[in-house]
């Protein structure tokens, strides 16, 4: 068994060995940044007070990021002064260390590398204390502590120590014009998918939207049976056609279900008799050549009807890291786990909108949440949904870049544009709002854009003159 040491650093035990650590490059980094007129400019964005392990150093820090902070010049006399008068001196190890400090340093222009240096170890021994203390809770945890629970802190420490390690920094201004206008160039292109977003399949939801846009949280909200999975797999097929990796977390639905549901959107057949198993020859040869073309999209499905923001954001960064990801569809949100069910509702919902918003940040690619109204569309005359019919989701309003919502005409009065809906775009961060009229296929479970459906469909049984009416229509 190996020795237990006690780590001077924070006071935790680590088992067998010192923590990670590198005290020369500590030292070098300090000289370097007395020896150097502009070295802490260059080091006080990698590292910090916390990086370094020897607590003499974390002082000896503290004071040259005072100095640079006020803009005073610092070197060995004025460090010693300012250590002396604030009762340091001993606590660092006594002047010999500051000596010793000052001969540490190969090259005072290495600084930043040797900032580098701290920083590798410093991310090293978190991991190690987030590793321990996932260990002490397993073995000592109480009823309140459960696995699930462990597992889901562990993965959150180690998202927060890589979002730390990638902090994006500064970039001129030239720098982002030059961006800029290759993102404009793509746009004028005419194809939405080079423009950095993925196309919906709609033309004038494109339109409208410039398609679904990386980083961007986006709302498709309506009241239930409108619809809105069947067109959130509508948007979900479209891309992974295109060889887009898409990820799914249906929270609602099993996952033959869904298959069930994208087999009938793909192949277009009955879905009444897809359910029933009542089909016909015809029936059978769409359902395999659906499969067959399916097999081949990148599209991963998670049914886990229990599932945190926290927990989807491990499974997303699983896949990206592995396979890529560039679309992710949650249905729906109000079925999203809060990850504390003490608070009051409104307040989980908001924690949970701000934490899809940091995912699609995150992860760089758009977050399609698909949301539940309230009833108050259906006391109304008129009823278009407006963002105040959201449920439980002033924050979701605030926090998401695109809202839009899905009506059905006819599920209010079965004469009033049978076989349409409507996508109301009723915010839009990067462009305008507006209305979308679509053609709702029933019997597919399926929407297509207006002006490719014909007038009249066959919808009674003969199932024969309906494909023929899609296949004319060009389906």
């Amino acid at each position: 068994m190996g020795r237990r040491r006690d780590d001077q650093h924070t006071g935790r035990l680590i088992e067998g060995h010192l923590p990670p650590q590198d005290l020369e490059a500590e030292r070098a980094l300090l000289g370097s940044c007395m020896l150097a007129i502009n070295a802490m400019d260059e080091v006080v964005e990698v590292v910090d007070q916390s990086d370094l392990y020897n607590h003499g150093n974390q002082i000896i820090w503290s004071h040259l990021r005072k100095f640079w902070e006020d803009g005073k010049p610092v070197d060995v006399i004025l460090l010693y002064d300012s250590l002396k008068k604030s009762g340091d001196v001993e606590e660092i190890g006594g002047e010999d260390y500051l000596v010793t400090v000052m001969e540490s340093v190969p090259n005072a222009y290495h600084a930043k590398y040797y900032a580098e240096l701290v920083r590798a170890r410093s991310i090293e021994r978190q991991i190690v204390y987030l590793c321990n203390e996932a260990n002490a809770r397993i073995f000592n945890h109480d009823a309140t502590d459960s696995a699930q629970k462990v597992l889901e802190d562990t993965e959150a420490g180690l998202m927060a120590i890589q979002e730390k390690q990638t902090a994006g920094q500064a970039e001129t201004l030239h720098e982002v014009l030059i961006s800029a206008f290759a993102d404009l160039d793509k746009r004028t292109s005419g194809d939405v998918n080079q423009a950095g977003g993925l196309s919906t399949g709609f033309i004038d939801i494109d339109r409208l939207i410039a398609g679904l846009r990386p980083s961007e949280f986006i709302v498709l909200a309506a009241r239930p049976s409108m619809g809105k999975t069947a067109l959130a797999l509508n948007f979900a097929l479209r891309a992974a056609a295109e060889n887009h990796p898409i990820l799914i977390f249906s929270l609602e639905q099993s996952k033959n279900e869904l298959a069930e549901r994208l087999l009938c959107m793909q192949s277009r057949v009955n879905g009444h008799r897809l359910r029933t198993g009542e089909l016909q020859e015809a029936d059978t040869d769409a359902l395999m050549r659906a499969a067959s073309e399916m097999d081949q999209y990148p599209i991963w499905i998670d049914p886990t009807a229990t599932r945190t923001v926290t927990q989807m954001m491990a499974v997303a960064r699983r896949i990206k890291r592995r396979k890529g990801l560039e679309l992710i569809v949650i249905d729906y949100l109000q079925l999203i786990e809060p990850d504390d069910v003490r608070v009051p509702r409104e307040q989980q919902v908001a924690r949970i909108s701000k934490k899809i918003k940091v995912l699609a940040k995150d992860l760089d690619v758009p977050v399609l949440a698909l949301a539940q109204l309230n009833r108050s569309v259906e006391m109304r005359p008129d009823k278009t949904p407006k963002l105040s019919d959201l449920r439980e989701s002033g924050s979701v309003e605030q926090d998401a870049d695109v809202i839009m919502f899905l009506n059905r005409p006819e599920a209010w009065d079965p004469t009033d544009r049978p076989g349409e809906a409507d996508v109301v775009v009723a915010k839009n961060r990067g462009g305008p709002t507006g209305t979308c009229a679509l053609a709702w296929l029933s019997q597919m479970m399926r929407f297509e854009d207006l002006a490719k459906v014909p007038n009249s469909l066959p919808y009674d049984d003969d199932q024969s003159s309906y494909q023929k009416a899609i296949s004319d229509a060009g389906f």
